[in-house]
Order: C-alpha cells, then structure tokens, then sequence
C-alpha cells in the first residue's frame, strides 16, 4: 500500500494505539469479570465467562506479538541497522500469521457476541438473526481464506493484490454486519427509552441513555471498521494504524 506514511511506521503506530486501546480495556476488564461471575451463579452458563476469556487470551496474545514484532523490527544487533521491512513485510512469517489468525479470530468472536446481544435483546427471536449470522458465516471462510492466502505470499511479494482484496471485502461484510445489528440494537433501546414519560425521575438521564446506546450498540467498533475500509480503498498505509486497536474498539 501507498501513502505518505511508511508501512512500517504504520505498524508502529498501530502498536501503540493499540496499547492505548488495551489499557483501557484493562481498565473495564474487572467490571467485565464481575458480571460474567454474576452471570455464572445466577443461571450456571458458561458462555459469559468462556467468552470473556477467550476475548481476553485472543487480545492479549494479540498485542504481545505486536510488541515482540516491534522490538524485532527496531532493535538493534550490534553494529547491524534495524531493518523494519524485512519484519512486516513478510506475510508468511510465523509471527504475522499467528497475528492475522487472532484479528480473525477477535472479529468473529467480535461479531458473534454482537449478533447475541442483538438476539437477546430482540427476546431471542431468531427471525432477527437470520442475516446477520448468515454475514458472519460468510466472514468466517472469508478470514481463514485470506490468512491461507498470506500464508502463501512470499517475502518481497506485492500483498496489495489477492489477500489485500479479501481482507478489504473481510472487514466489508464485518462492518455491514456490525451496522445492521447497530441499527436494530438502537431501535430497540429507542422503543424502551420511549416507554419512560418526559420527566421521569427514576428513569436514566439522556446522558446514561446515550452512552448505554453507544456501548450496546458497538458504535465506536463500527466507526473503526469504517476508517480500516476507507484507508485500505485509498491504498494508504493509514490502514495498518488502526488494524491494531480494532481488534479491541467493541470491548
């Protein structure tokens, strides 16, 4: 990909953008664990927890890899220069690929968790779900497409081709998947909402109404997913800055 920023550079700054993303997530984590526990005694599933935990091993594994990949690419060996390219430019590295299988993983996992809140916030209707799921099963041949297709790509080989494509069209269906359980989610919260009368005190205030609509509905998730499909239709290299803190933007 094209752009003023290197590639490089890119991936750098995505690195930390996604520590910011993974500090804050750290910072919601207990209250995330609270509930799942919560969860757990009052009906004895396992979902929560489980979910909760595979979210937390994907992201932090994830941003583990990131910092291992950027202490290869900047550190220097002696008198030998850091070389940056040879790092993130090879696709096929064990390192890149364990990377690009766990964004995978995160964005379904991702999805899922939205398309049941969307179910259950529907009273589980599964009429509700029917396209959405259907998005989502398309998303997953589509991811473990694209990282076979890196696994393929030889070190020095234009990636802006083939794999690029799909994970542009990856994260395509993702997004149109993500609005669509977005719009019903805040349809829904709109109908509640509007059953409180003006006035009411023990209602929630406009600002708790519209921060519960921004949560459930995974709004900042979306608007991610827009700027990973915009920058990579430009071809810029902006792209690889917010690959990283998509992966944890819903938590």
């Amino acid at each position: 990909m094209s752009g003023n920023l290197n590639e490089s550079n890119a991936f750098l700054v995505g690195t930390w953008l996604q520590l910011l993303a993974m500090g804050a997530y750290a910072v919601y984590l207990p209250h995330c664990a609270a509930l799942a526990i919560k969860r757990f005694k009052r009906n004895h599933s396992f979902l929560v927890p489980v979910t909760c935990l595979l979210f937390f091993a994907a992201a932090t594994t994830d941003l583990v890899l990131s910092l291992v990949m950027a202490h290869k690419a900047y550190y220097i060996h002696g008198s030998q220069l850091p070389n940056p390219d040879a790092i993130y430019g090879d696709p096929a590295a064990t390192l890149s690929l364990i990377k690009n299988a766990a964004t995978v993983f995160i964005v379904i996992l991702s999805d899922a968790i939205l398309i049941y809140r969307t179910f259950v916030l529907w009273e589980r209707n599964l009429f509700i779900i029917l396209v959405p799921t259907g998005l989502a099963l398309c998303d997953i041949a589509l991811g473990i497409l694209t990282v076979w297709t890196l696994a393929k790509t030889a070190h020095g080989d234009d990636i802006d081709t083939v794999a690029a494509g799909r994970a542009r069209v990856f994260f395509i269906i993702t997004f149109v998947l993500n609005l669509l359980c977005s719009a019903m989610i805040c349809y829904k919260l709109w109908r509640v909402y509007s059953l409180f009368p003006a006035g009411y005190v023990a209602g929630p205030s406009v600002t708790a109404q519209l921060f519960d609509v921004l949560v459930q509905s995974a709004a900042l998730y979306c608007a991610n997913l827009l700027l990973l499909i915009v920058t990579s239709c430009a071809k810029s290299n902006l792209f690889f800055v917010f690959l990283g803190p998509v992966r944890l933007s819903l938590s």
